[in-house]
């Protein structure tokens, strides 16, 4: 599926002018992201578009990004561990 058959997401012209150069979409394949991007706090390396992210689910929160080079270096997250423990058994 392409970002392009899912519609448009609402977002400012400075927004949607940003090129997340580098940074490839895990939902449709987009490369680089352009618009805002949505970085997994959990997952290392997942990164969504703005239309996969309010159009496709996804298990944990995303750091909205709204500028290229605007990710944290770091992310520090607490996770319900039995429920992690779960996932992972599965």
């Amino acid at each position: 599926m392409k970002s392009e058959d899912l519609g448009d997401v609402d977002m400012t012209p400075e927004e949607a002018e940003a090129v997340h150069t580098g940074v490839e979409c895990d939902g449709c394949g987009m490369n680089p992201i352009r618009g805002l991007r949505y970085k997994c706090t959990i997952r290392k390396n997942y990164d969504l578009c703005a239309t996969c992210e309010e159009r496709q689910g996804h298990e944990h929160a995303m750091v909205k990004i709204r500028q290229p080079g605007g990710a944290p270096d770091v992310m520090i997250v607490v996770a319900d561990e039995e429920e992690n423990k779960a996932e992972q058994e599965e």
